[in-house]
């Protein structure tokens, strides 16, 4: 959307009008980019390990919008369990280690519980219709299941507006 402040141009005049700058609302790119409609969202995926096995999990993110990741949840059977997590449009491993090729971290280390969930320092923004792939591996010995929950927002266009919980039109800001 075009910059207001600037028309479009990029730039200002500074405050006396004699030399020209970048414009402060745009930064200079001469458009902005509307804020999106931030909608609750939770993603998760169930997936039965094998004693002293592994077993892959996928998180397909819909297509209707962007998921800005904020806080990551599981539950298990036993808390022995390594976890590797790939973002699949850019096979971006997320769980980098001393070892970044394999990327395998205890579960412990990157999901907390519902009650207390693990935050990511900086929210992650998973594109729409992308897949995170979850690479589980047992060390217990015995077979493992696990629930791995992620919950963040939707981030629809401002020029998608969605139906809120009574049916009203919600758009963003």
């Amino acid at each position: 959307m075009r910059c207001q402040t600037c028309r479009g141009t990029g730039k200002t005049p500074d405050v006396a009008g004699r030399q020209w700058q970048a414009c402060p609302t745009c930064e200079g790119a001469g458009a902005v980019q509307p804020t999106p409609a931030r909608v609750p969202r939770w993603y998760s995926v169930q997936v039965v390990v094998p004693a002293l096995g592994s077993n892959n999990g996928n998180i397909q993110i819909l297509q209707d919008a962007d998921f800005e990741w904020i806080f990551t949840m599981s539950a298990q059977t036993s808390a022995s369990l390594n976890v590797t997590c790939t973002d699949g449009s850019t096979q971006r491993i997320l769980t980098p280690t001393n070892n970044p090729s394999t990327g395998v971290i205890p579960i412990g280390l990157f999901a907390g519980t519902a009650q207390l969930p693990f935050p990511l320092l900086e929210p992650y923004i998973v594109a729409r219709s992308s897949t995170l792939q979850f690479e589980f591996t047992d060390l217990s010995n015995a077979q493992n299941t696990v629930t791995m929950v992620l919950q963040g927002f939707s981030l629809f266009p401002q020029n998608a507006p969605q139906q809120g919980s009574a049916g009203h039109i919600v758009g963003g800001q």
